[in-house]
């Protein structure tokens, strides 16, 4: 799939607050902004990215962390065929290209070849959508056997070449004489409520984009999926052999080691619990600094590198905030009034 239009436009309302400061394409799902997730699927795709609520966060986010070819199309008219037919105007004739909503997180089934003189239209098995195709119709019906998905792949561009430049696409398409081959979607996502994220989120676990991690009973493993959470992994993995080998006990059981599979520790962070009393708190951390200590003690003293030091704990961390610099407020400004007093920004000064 080398052309992909993705339709990131709209308030995205039913998400509520966590579409309060920035579009839905960049709302998390599995630790990821969703529209992360279409590129990590097409890496080597040219994406054609409608968008107009927090357009500029949008745009600055991902001239950020964005890793494929994109081009930001502003819509400057209401509803789904808003900004289409700018997005056409650069995709060559007689090339086939993907259009789908930023909300729909694919499954791995949509993996598969295509025939390149075929359309084709992602049909929801998992999920309820508004409109639903029987019968090579559209019908505003809701359903979750026959469910308009909100994934379309089209032959070439004279498909839908009279696009208008508002309103509906499905209602559009449902005026059409269009043929479309059914795409099956088992196991695919579509976080366009606060009620379907919250399905897909709740007692998911936390971690970095580039690490995935399973649950298997009291047993947690533990998986780099990107080149930068491999190498991590590799550097965690050395680590806990090394500790091992050393007899240090106060780490979780370690069972295996590629991928890292370990005891799962049944806690929070302390400050996670109510209940616990200062003092108590203040104890446990007592107990943790001394366990730190003691596996320190195990390892032979070893002259501290300065270069080591400058490059993990400045360099590094300077050249993450230069990344996001330009997502920070009142990043390029030298001086901010915090209640009525000009504050000089030390950030500034150091990424310059």
């Amino acid at each position: 799939m080398k052309y992909i239009i993705v339709q990131a436009g709209g308030r995205g309302s039913r998400l509520e607050t966590l579409t309060t400061n920035k579009p839905k394409a960049l709302v998390p799902v599995d630790n990821l902004p969703m529209i992360f997730h279409l590129f990590n699927r097409y890496p080597d795709a040219k994406f054609k990215i409608i968008a107009d609520y927090h357009k500029d966060t949008f745009k600055r986010y991902l001239n950020a962390f964005a890793k494929v070819d994109y081009e930001v199309v502003e819509a400057s008219k209401k509803g789904t065929c808003s900004g289409i037919q700018d997005c056409l105007k650069s995709i060559p004739d007689n090339t086939p290209f993907m259009l789908i909503w930023c909300d729909l997180v694919l499954s791995e089934i949509q993996r598969g070849a295509f025939k390149g003189d075929c359309n084709y239209l992602g049909i929801s098995k998992d999920f309820p959508c508004r409109w639903s195709y029987k019968d090579n119709k559209f019908e505003e019906t809701p359903s979750s056997e026959n469910g308009v998905a909100g994934m379309f792949i089209f032959k070439d561009k004279l498909q839908i070449a009279d696009v208008p430049a508002e309103g509906e696409f499905v209602r559009y398409l449902s005026t059409k004489d269009i043929s479309f081959n059914r795409l099956d979607m088992y196991g695919g996502l579509e976080i366009g409520t606060m009620l379907s994220y919250f399905q897909n989120e709740l007692n998911k676990p936390k971690c970095r984009p580039f690490n995935k991690m399973e649950f298997k009973g009291d047993i947690v493993l533990k998986y780099g999926i990107n080149e930068q959470g491999h190498r991590l992994a590799q550097d965690e993995i050395a680590w806990y052999k090394k500790v091992v080998d050393l007899g240090y006990t106060n780490i979780p059981k370690i069972y295996g080691y590629d991928p890292l599979v370990m005891e799962k520790i049944k806690g929070q962070n302390i400050f996670e619990y109510a209940f616990l009393t200062k003092g108590f708190k203040k104890a446990l951390l007592s107990r943790i600094v001394t366990a730190l200590k003691d596996l320190h003690n195990m390892i032979p003293v070893q002259q501290s590198s300065i270069d080591d030091c400058e490059n993990n704990y400045i360099t590094k961390t300077f050249d993450r905030l230069s990344t996001v610099q330009e997502l920070v407020p009142f990043a390029k400004d030298d001086f901010v009034i915090i209640n009525g007093k000009n504050v000089q920004i030390y950030l500034r000064l150091r990424i310059r």
